[in-house]
């Protein structure tokens, strides 16, 4: 049996988006934001397939993270992980042939923990996952207004985290969306800018944190430069070692890194 844990973020975006996961055996996706034809080209792309797919974990029902939900579903065999409030909302998206778990708190699928968690997003009832295998932590973020002591907790000791790191707030404010929406990105029910990234990342950094990917970037209010400059500047000003850490991007429209969790 395999031992390994790893984690790629297959498309992190407004447009769609999917994680894969691999715990040993056991192959996941979070979300489900793609086309199902879409994530098919992805997983191969990566040496994986769609048909060794046996859970889907779904954060919040906005369509940029459930629109594949329906023919995923309808052509292969996995379980679908969701919340009451979620299921209540998109649980009819999903294949009437298909498994669906709701989940109060957190579960295992085959040997791997599953912890999901409470967080501030404009849907029903968002929540961001941290993943345990073998003594090892993956944690995913995105889709978050404001971080709130409980997600400080969970997010902890992880060996990767991905977190969202939206728009460079200069880019939001002086850009060409209207002002309501400009204020819905900006407030604690929308997205993470890149200085508050920055500043979760350096209340969280510790020695076993390896990897850190920085997701759902915007294409019109952000530029992947600006997220990692402004990361680099707030942890080098704040005296935080993070050389230790490989620190990467998830892309919209290409596949990421294929990261080991160890």
């Amino acid at each position: 049996m395999s031992e390994t844990f790893k984690i790629c973020v297959l498309a992190s975006g407004s447009k769609g988006n999917c994680v894969y996961l691999k715990a040993g055996e056991t192959e996941c996706l979070i979300d489900a934001g793609l086309s199902c034809r879409e994530i098919e080209k992805r997983l191969k792309a990566i040496g994986a397939n769609a048909g060794t797919i046996r859970h889907i974990f779904m954060t919040h029902e906005h369509v940029d993270h459930i629109q594949g939900l329906p023919v995923f579903t309808k052509k292969y065999s996995v379980h679908v992980h969701m919340n009451q409030s979620m299921y209540l909302h998109a649980g009819s998206m999903v294949s009437k042939k298909t498994y669906i778990h709701l989940f109060e708190d957190a579960f295992t699928v085959d040997q791997l923990l599953v912890e999901p968690f409470s967080i501030l997003h404009d849907a029903i009832d968002p929540v961001g996952y941290c993943f345990h295998y073998q003594g090892k932590k993956a944690s995913v973020l995105t889709d978050v207004g404001y971080a709130t002591q409980l997600v400080k907790e969970k997010i902890k000791q992880s060996n990767v985290l991905i977190l969202e790191s939206n728009h460079d707030e200069r880019l939001l404010m002086e850009g060409r969306y209207p002002w309501p929406l400009k204020q819905r990105i900006a407030s604690r029910v929308g997205h993470l800018s890149n200085r508050q990234a920055a500043a979760l990342i350096q209340e969280t950094i510790h020695p076993e944190l390896k990897h850190i990917i920085l997701a759902h970037l915007s294409e019109e209010n952000n530029r992947p430069s600006l997220a990692m400059e402004t990361l680099y500047q707030h942890l080098t000003a704040n005296a935080v070692t993070f050389s230790h850490i490989d620190i990467g991007l998830a892309h919209q429209h290409h596949v990421g890194d294929v990261v080991i969790v160890n």
